[in-house]
Order: C-alpha cells, then sequence, then structure tokens
C-alpha cells in the first residue's frame, strides 16, 4: 500500500503543480481526441474466421474469436415474424372474416372502404445463391432468378434468396467454417445453405432452378402453403434442392452434422444426417427440378434455361384449361373498349409460346403434347364457375354501362337535370351485375346472391386453382396489359403483341371517348364539377353494379400493393429483379 500511497501522492501535487493554461490544453486535447474517434470510426459488425486470410494457419484461426469489422457486410434478410392473419387496412379497403357475410360493405363499416378477404401471410420459400465470378453464367443465373421468384410468387408463397451474409449470423457459422478442412466442399456449401434457412426460421428450402409447376390445388403445394411443418424433410427424386422443416429440427440436422463430421467424401446433407432427423418424403408431382438441366437438355445453351423454364410454365397453364380462354362479354357489340386490354391478354395467352427447345416436355413429366395451335378463346355473354376455361373479366362503372348501353340519352353530354330525370324514372337497376350472373342465379333473384356468387369467384383463395382475373375499366390497361403486372400475377411472361402479329379490331371511337370520359368524371368522384351530381345518382341507384366495380378495383389494388411492398424490400440485394424493381 505505501508504493500506492506515494504514486497517488506525486499525481495529486503534479496536478497542483498545473498551470490553469496547460490544464485547459491537456483537457481540450483529450477532447479532440475523442471527437475524432467517435466521428471516423464506422458501425462494427462482425468478421468471422472464414473473413481472415487464407495463408493463415487452420490451428491458429480456429482459436481467434469474432471481431469487430469496420466496413459493413452485404444486405441481409431479418428473421420474420410469426405468421397471422392479417386484417390490414387502408383508406380504399378493409379485411374482415364477414366481407362474404353481406353483399354491402357499407353494412360493415361507416365509410366508403370496401370489405374484402383478410390477407393471408405468404409462406416463405428460400433459396441460397452465391454470385460466380463468371459474369456470363451471373447473367444466366439473375435470370433463372428472376423467373424463380415470379413462379413462386404467383404460386401464394413469399420466395427469398439468401446468401452467405444470413449464414455468417448464425450462432454455428464459425463451427462450420472450422470443421471445412474435413467436409467435402459440396457439403461444405449445403451446411451453408442450411446456416442461412435456419437463421431465417426455415420454413421451404429450394433449389433456385426448382419451380411449381402444376395446378394450384395440388396436394403438395397446398401442403407447403400452409406452412406448417414438423421435423425435417426431404423429397425423392430432389436430392439437394428441396427441403422443409421447422426451425427446431433444421437445427438439430445441423448440430448432428457439425458435432459429426462425415467422410470427406460426403457431398451433401441427405447422406451425412441421421436418417431419423431428415426424414424422406413422397416426390412432389407439381414441382420441377431443372438443376440437372445440362444433362437432361443437352443443346440448351445457359443462357436460355429461363426461356426454357418460362416456356414450360406458360404450357402447364394452357393444359389446366383445355377449352381455352374466356372474356366475359356480356354487352359484346357495346364494350369493344371496355373488352380491348382483355382481348390482347387472352390472345398471348392462348399462343404457343415461344421456346428454345419447342419439343421438350418439363424434367417432371415423361411425356406431353406439343403445341401446334392457339388455344380457342371464348365470349360468352354470362358467368359460368367452368373449370376447362380461364375467364378474364372486365367489369365497367355503371355510369359507362349505361352510358354505352343507352341511345337516347347521354350521361356524359346530356344536361344534369335532364340525367338525374332518366335515372330516376327509366334507367335499369344493375344492368352489368343482373346479365352476366343470369346463369348462376334464379331469375328474378335480388342483387345479394348475385354479388356473393361474383364475389367468391373473385377473390378465390390461393390454394384454389385459378379460374379468372378480373379488373375494371379504369385498372384493365394495368391488370391485363403491363408486362410485369401479368407476369407476377400468372407465374410467366408472356409473348410481345407485336412478335404474334395480332391484328385486332379497332374500338369504335365513341366507345373509346366514352371510356375516357366516364374515367374522369370517376376519377374526380361525386364531389366533381359538372358530372358529380349525375354520378352519385348513378352509383346510388345501380348499387350491385357499383359494390362490384368497387370490389375489383380494391381487389386488384391490394394484390399489387402487397407484391409492391415485398419488391421493395427484396430491392436492395440486387439478385432476380425484374426491370420494374431496379
Amino acid at each position: 500500500m505505501a508504493p500506492f500511497r506515494r504514486c497517488l501522492g506525486a499525481l495529486v501535487h503534479s496536478a497542483h503543480t498545473l498551470s490553469t493554461r496547460r490544464l485547459i490544453l491537456f483537457l481540450a486535447s483529450i477532447l479532440l481526441l475523442s471527437t475524432t474517434l467517435l466521428l471516423f470510426t464506422p458501425s462494427l459488425t462482425t468478421i468471422s474466421p472464414s473473413q481472415l486470410p487464407a495463408a493463415l494457419p487452420a490451428a491458429l484461426s480456429a482459436h481467434i474469436p469474432s471481431v469487430p469489422f469496420p466496413f459493413g457486410g452485404p444486405a441481409i434478410h431479418a428473421p420474420p415474424k410469426a405468421l397471422t392473419n392479417s386484417t390490414r387496412s387502408t383508406d380504399r379497403w378493409f379485411g374482415s372474416y364477414h366481407w362474404l357475410s353481406n353483399p354491402f360493405s357499407s353494412a360493415l363499416t361507416a365509410d366508403t372502404r370496401i370489405a374484402l378477404p383478410p390477407q393471408l401471410e405468404r409462406c416463405t420459400v428460400h433459396t441460397y445463391y452465391t454470385t460466380p465470378t463468371n459474369a456470363t453464367q451471373a447473367a444466366a443465373d439473375d435470370a433463372m432468378l428472376l423467373t424463380w421468384r415470379r413462379a413462386w410468387w404467383a404460386a401464394g408463397f413469399r420466395p427469398l434468396v439468401l446468401g452467405e451474409g444470413e449464414a455468417q449470423r448464425h450462432g454455428l457459422y464459425d463451427e462450420v467454417y472450422r470443421a471445412r478442412q474435413r467436409l467435402s466442399p459440396e457439403l461444405h456449401t449445403e451446411l451453408l445453405r442450411w446456416l442461412a434457412w435456419a437463421r431465417l426460421g426455415a420454413g421451404v428450402l429450394a433449389d433456385f432452378r426448382v419451380l411449381p409447376m402444376g395446378p394450384a390445388d395440388d396436394v403438395t403445394l397446398a401442403a407447403l402453403r400452409r406452412c406448417q411443418f414438423r421435423g425435417a424433410s426431404r423429397f425423392r427424386g430432389f436430392d439437394k434442392t428441396l427441403y422443409t422443416g421447422d426451425t427446431a429440427a433444421v437445427e438439430a440436422v445441423l448440430r448432428s452434422v457439425v458435432a459429426h463430421p462425415p467422410a470427406a467424401d460426403v457431398a451433401s446433407i441427405e447422406a451425412a444426417a441421421p436418417a431419423e432427423l431428415l426424414r424422406e418424403e413422397a416426390r412432389p408431382a407439381a414441382l420441377a427440378d431443372y438443376s440437372d438441366a445440362a444433362k437432361k437438355y443437352p443443346g440448351l445453351a445457359a443462357a436460355d434455361l429461363h426461356k426454357l423454364v418460362n416456356a414450360h410454365l406458360h404450357a402447364t397453364f394452357r393444359s389446366h384449361y383445355g377449352s381455352g380462354i374466356s372474356i366475359l362479354s356480356p354487352f359484346s357489340s357495346s364494350f369493344n373498349a371496355v373488352h380491348h386490354a382483355a382481348l390482347l391478354l387472352a390472345h398471348r395467352l392462348a399462343a404457343c409460346p415461344p421456346s428454345p427447345l419447342p419439343t421438350s416436355c418439363p424434367p417432371h413429366l415423361q411425356t406431353c403434347t406439343s403445341c401446334t395451335k392457339a388455344a380457342a378463346i371464348h365470349s360468352p355473354p354470362t358467368y359460368t364457375n367452368a373449370s376447362s376455361t380461364f375467364l378474364l373479366a372486365t367489369v365497367p362503372h355503371p355510369m359507362l354501362t349505361l352510358e354505352l348501353t343507352t341511345h337516347d340519352l347521354s350521361l356524359l353530354r346530356d344536361d344534369a337535370a335532364k340525367s338525374v330525370r332518366w335515372l330516376r324514372r327509366s334507367a335499369p337497376r344493375d344492368p352489368w351485375v343482373r346479365a352476366v350472373t343470369a346463369d348462376i342465379v334464379t331469375a328474378g333473384a335480388g342483387n345479394a346472391p348475385r354479388l356473393v356468387a361474383l364475389k367468391a369467384a373473385i377473390a378465390a383463395p390461393p390454394g384454389e386453382k385459378p379460374l379468372s382475373l378480373w379488373a375494371t375499366d379504369a385498372t384493365a390497361g394495368t391488370v391485363f396489359g403491363n408486362d410485369a403486372e401479368v407476369a407476377w400475377t400468372l407465374g410467366f411472361s408472356l409473348p410481345g403483341v407485336e412478335k404474334l402479329g395480332l391484328e385486332l379490331p379497332v374500338a369504335p371511337a365513341e366507345q373509346v371517348v366514352a371510356v375516357e370520359g366516364v374515367g374522369k368524371v370517376v376519377k374526380l368522384g361525386k364531389g366533381g364539377k359538372g358530372k358529380g351530381k349525375v354520378l352519385g345518382v348513378v352509383e346510388g341507384w345501380c348499387m350491385g353494379d357499383t359494390e362490384a366495380w368497387r370490389f375489383v378495383d380494391a381487389w386488384s389494388a391490394r394484390r399489387r400493393a402487397v407484391r409492391m411492398e415485398w419488391s421493395k424490400g427484396e430491392r436492395r440485394f440486387g439478385v432476380g429483379l425484374g426491370e420494374e424493381e431496379k
């Protein structure tokens, strides 16, 4: 204690002998140094042993702990939240379990929002990808990743592309890295895939060349979509390309392989993990694995793989609807302008898909029929719940329906007072809804059963076979005509109108003027000058047609909003992006 007291006394004496000026300079120097460190030291992440120089001895690197890394790392996905049924709402719609119990949304809310079915969270399907050094292969992979993302999204899933950044955040990463010299390179890569997958909460792990290619109501797809997994599973015929599992089971497989490394020639999780921890399931009939495409399609260039897969997706879609494509046309001669966008899409869907190998079959099919002619296109005046056709339907605003079907008066050109008198005395009530439901609802029935039948068809659950795609006169150009929107909705891109050489009849000019004029009035709303009062009377008189129009408008808007929200979050990862996402 005596030496310590003498040292302390010397420090106190030195402090007393410092002049005030020197003390201020000393403290200012300390403050400047601290500020410099705070401003110019970047935020810290961690560096793992894999980022150490390759020449560092393994025996030494195994004992070096994770240390702060000052330059940041790659963008990574955050672990997901628990799946719940969502009732998200906006100023245009709200989710309600009672959306079908009352045909009119006004009975469920005091405002003008539309009641939609609750929005179900999508099960996440993950893939693991590291960009190769070969630029040509990287470009081919990027196109394939986009095809993979679109197909899984259209099938009702939430696709995510993972990388080593997610794997590095797993607690077992350092152990896997230290064991790499005892493992084959293939197994080491597989373990990184599983680490990234486990970090994100497990669920479904698929190679980016495994895609859903079957009916939406397939039992395997339905089971995957429920996202309720117990234990880890692999699938017969999908070695190293498809797994499912809950987090605990995936972690158990990882810990088992890390604790008991297999022989150096073992190249897969299937061979390394105990059978009791990774059970084998039956071969899924609705999934196609193109990971071995070089052998199955020997004449195919790597850069054309995504084109072949897209063609197979399109051909598979066509095969589900043997009777072709239908365009709902209750007033066909008067509605050419209304149905023009749907007619263009129908021809693109009906066409044979362009393919680098036109006579090839998807890898999960032994035989298939090559496309030799376009599918049939029909224009039924009424809606029928036929599973052999795919229906495209454009719902017109009731003001547009009356404008195009009434010949002795124009709601756009005539005096507002005259239009209101005609509406109250002579206008038909809900002409569009009554016309399209004539074959599915008893004659003389009111609006309630008609609206219920239509809404159930429009908002079919994701587990059911899609039988239709709906738009309004205001959104048909986007829903039916926007290439990116169509590709994300259906799961594949379509040949362009120019490539098909289509020469469709031009809609009469007066119909085009009516569509544009009513669109402007509806956009201004009931409070708009001029025709705002007429619009209010039309919507009050034709409540059924108005409800159908607003329901389809809200349904397609929410579908797009959900996708755009997910797409915005994926944009920063920079792989497999469409042009509209970049």
